[in-house]
C-alpha cells in the first residue's frame, strides 16, 4: 500500500486508476504502485499517471487532481514497422494471404509471422519470423533449374544453346527456366 503523508489544512481526493487491459503496470509520477486497479486517496494537485503493458503503447495522462477522480486507460498495441526485400520483385504473403510485392513495407503486432515470397521462375522461400522492433528483413529467392539432356544417332554432335557452345552430344546441361535455342550441328 501506497502511503502519503497528511498535510493539515490539506483536501484530499480520491484517485482510482483502472486499465482494459489485465497486468497493467501503474505509474504515479514514474513511481510504480503495482497492477491496475489501484485506488488512492492524494493531496490535491497535479500528477502523471503512466499504464504500461508488454507489447501496448504506455497510456500517459496528467491529471489536477481537485476532486474525486477515475482514470480509466485504454492499452493500444504496438505497431511495428516490417520492410520485406527480396533479390527479385516477389509477391508477398504473410501468414499465407498476399498483401503485396517486394519491396514491401507494413505495420505489424508483435507475434509470429510466416512470410512467403514467390516470384515466376523461381523457387518460393519462406521465413518465420517474431516481430518485436522496426526491422527490415531480406529473403532471396532462388532461379528454378533444369537438367536438359541431349542426345544425338550422330556421334559428337555440338550443341549451342541461345548461340554459345555448350558441348557435344550426349549432353547434360543445367539452365534456368525460361525458353531457348537449340541449335545442333552435325560434324
Amino acid at each position: 500500500a501506497w502511503k502519503v503523508n497528511e498535510v493539515k489544512n490539506q483536501e484530499y481526493y480520491k484517485l482510482a486508476v483502472i486499465s482494459d487491459k489485465p497486468d497493467t503496470q501503474v505509474f504515479l509520477n514514474d513511481k510504480n504502485l503495482g497492477k491496475a486497479t489501484v485506488k488512492l486517496q492524494l493531496p490535491e494537485g497535479n500528477y502523471k499517471i503512466k499504464l504500461s503493458k508488454e507489447g501496448y503503447n504506455d497510456f500517459i495522462q496528467e491529471i489536477a487532481l481537485k476532486k474525486d477522480t477515475l482514470v480509466s486507460g485504454v492499452m493500444t498495441e504496438k505497431l511495428y514497422t516490417i520492410e520485406i526485400n527480396s533479390n527479385v520483385t516477389s509477391k508477398v504473403f504473410i501468414n499465407d494471404e498476399e498483401k503485396g510485392t517486394t519491396p514491401f513495407i507494413t505495420q505489424l503486432k508483435g507475434s509470429e509471422y510466416k512470410i512467403k515470397l514467390k516470384s515466376e521462375g523461381y523457387l518460393n522461400s519462406e521465413k518465420i519470423i517474431e516481430v518485436n522492433k522496426n526491422e527490415t528483413i531480406v529473403i532471396n529467392l532462388s532461379k528454378v533449374k533444369c537438367d536438359v539432356s541431349i542426345y544425338s544417332n550422330s556421334k559428337d554432335t555440338s550443341i549451342f544453346i541461345d548461340n554459345e557452345l555448350k558441348g557435344t552430344t550426349p549432353l547434360t546441361v543445367n539452365l534456368d527456366k525460361k525458353s531457348y535455342t537449340i541449335k545442333a550441328s552435325f560434324n
